[in-house]
């Protein structure tokens, strides 16, 4: 990982600031001499329109990840790596654990428009989550959540790209625009390999179709798309200003897409529809390969899945797996939970699948009926070799177009702690809106039974939240077997996950197990008109 700033911090946590996917996005990085072997990069961008009509706005909320209290520091950068000192803002004595939020567009230094490098440090571990916020035409609103902590490497895989999908016949336009950075200090060469998933779109019902894309350049000869030191490169359904269109041979198609490179890279990806008046967008990490199979990349024949869900609350789930290697690979998506308001029934149902080399399938709670509706678990997805598995979870049949889109994790990584720098209960809530509220899905690796001790805490004090003006700690310990799904929102102090029903809740939790878990987090508020779901991956 790369350090992209000026600012001297043991820490530091390099962002390059990115946007939903209906504009390119912009180049931004500083010089190769000033990166250091200890930040991180992250295709990103700020305060950048999208249309006439609307504008996206990021922020970061970042959390100190230590026992002992520490400053945090962000600086911004334009493009061409000069510091906007006016725009640097600082929060000393930042407590063990907390959490603070730097809001870019309510940075007196960023003008309107603004596109560049934020850089994070501290002298102590940072956890961060990029929130994304785009408003569109009247009042509709999108959201997404994306993880702050994406690693580098020469192969990277997106299970799920769609390129002007139209699938269901109410007119629903599906597409992806995802980023490569170049995280290295000699120029990128880049070959993106599209492999379209048969039978969705416009794509033949059997056999695959590869589409390769690898320019050659005088910097790349022997072939790949050219991407300058701390630069990058976005594909887009359409082209735009910054931004290369996806080949037009994988119109209305999803794919499975591989990217290999000459230098490391980081990959970001938004899915958004399309469709006039729709809302939904999920943001993911690329999914890094590691050449000899290390268990530090994010692929395993073991992939823990920690939310699984048909029509629980009307959101669903469906799973995107990708196949990196040159042979076809057989495996199984196990599904195991209970139906919601069952009286307990417990459900274990095994999906066989075959993924095609260097492609991908997906499978969607309603490609089976064997699970039945109401079901809530998790699910482990095993393979012969090692494969990427992403978790889409979206509300069927709903107003607020609620979507979103968080990474499987690796058996092998999964943890006996998880963080969750976003924890909201009733936040701002007003008349009959109950504001912005959270929940945590965990899955016990291996299946079984695990004890877990939850602590969370009301911070900060000054959020504006009615009733969240008083610092406060919440305490529990619970025994769940398989997988649990808290909800804040919940009348059930158990089901919140905080021992207690408080009226209103604003800060961060951590959950500590005697037996490896795997975390996804989620928000939801219904406050606003629009999708304002996300969903991240836990911090460890």
């Amino acid at each position: 990982m790369r350090h992209l700033g000026r600012r001297i911090r043991p820490r530091p946590l390099a962002l390059l600031l990115g946007v939903v996917a209906l504009l390119a996005l912009a180049v931004g990085g500083a010089s190769a001499a000033e990166r250091s072997p200890h930040g991180l990069d992250l295709p990103h961008q700020l305060n950048a329109a999208l249309s006439p009509e609307s504008r996206e706005n990021t922020s970061l909320l970042v959390q100190n990840n230590s026992p002992r209290k520490t400053t945090i520091v962000m600086d911004f950068y334009t493009p061409a790596g000069v510091l906007i000192a006016a725009a640097s803002e600082i929060h000393p004595d930042v407590p063990a654990w907390a959490t603070r939020t730097f809001e870019q567009k309510l940075s007196r230094g960023l003008l309107p428009g603004f596109q560049g490098v934020g850089v994070l440090s501290s002298d102590q571990p940072l956890n961060a989550l990029l929130l994304r916020e785009v408003s569109g035409p009247g009042s509709v609103r999108s959201y997404s959540i994306h993880n702050a902590h994406v690693a580098s490497m020469t192969r990277v895989a997106l299970p799920y790209v769609a390129n002007r999908l139209q699938e269901g016949g109410n007119g629903e336009v599906l597409n992806t625009r995802f980023s490569v950075a170049n995280a290295g200090l000699q120029v990128a060469c880049v070959t993106i390999t599209y492999e379209l998933m048969p039978g969705r779109g416009g794509a033949p019902a059997r056999g695959g179709v590869t589409v390769v894309s690898a320019p050659s350049s005088e910097a790349c000869p022997e072939g790949g798309h050219e991407i300058p030191v701390a630069g990058q490169l976005t594909l887009t359904p359409k082209a735009e200003n910054l931004a290369l269109a996806m080949p037009a041979t994988t119109g209305n198609s999803l794919m499975s897409v591989l990217i290999e490179s000459t230098q490391p890279v980081t990959v970001a990806a938004d899915i958004y529809r399309g469709d006039a008046g729709n809302a939904q967008l999920g943001s993911y990490n690329g999914f890094t390969i590691h050449k000899d199979g290390s268990n530090q990349d994010d692929i395993s024949r073991n992939v823990v899945m920690p939310v699984a869900q048909k029509g629980v609350g009307g959101y669903w789930t469906e799973y995107a797996i990708t196949n990196p290697w040159n042979e076809a690979v057989t495996g199984s998506i196990v599904y195991r939970g209970t139906v919601v308001g069952g009286a307990g029934r417990e459900v274990e149902v095994t999906v066989d699948i075959t993924v095609p080399a260097r492609g991908g399938v997906t499978h969607s709670v309603f490609d089976s009926d064997a699970i039945p509706t109401g079901f809530s678990g998790w699910a482990l997805v095993k393979a012969d070799l090692p494969v990427a598995a992403l978790v889409l979870r979206g509300k069927a049949g709903s107003s607020e177009h609620a979507y979103a889109a968080a990474n499987g994790v690796p058996r092998g990584r999964t943890a006996t702690t998880a963080r969750f720098p976003l924890i909201f209960r009733n936040a701002h809530g007003d008349g009959e809106a109950s504001g912005y509220n959270s929940w945590v899905g965990i899955a016990v690796a291996d299946g079984g039974t695990a004890n877990v001790r939850i602590v969370a805490v009301n911070d900060p004090p000054d959020s504006g939240a009615e009733g969240c003006e008083s610092l406060r700690l919440y305490r529990t310990t619970l025994t769940i077997t398989g997988s649990y799904f808290f909800d804040q929102a919940s009348d059930d102090e158990d089901e919140t996950g905080l021992g207690d029903v408080p009226a209103c809740m604003f800060g961060a939790m951590a959950i500590t197990s005697d037996k490896p878990i795997a975390a996804i987090g989620g928000v939801t508020s219904d406050l606003e008109v629009g999708d304002n779901d996300g969903m991240y991956n836990a911090f460890p």
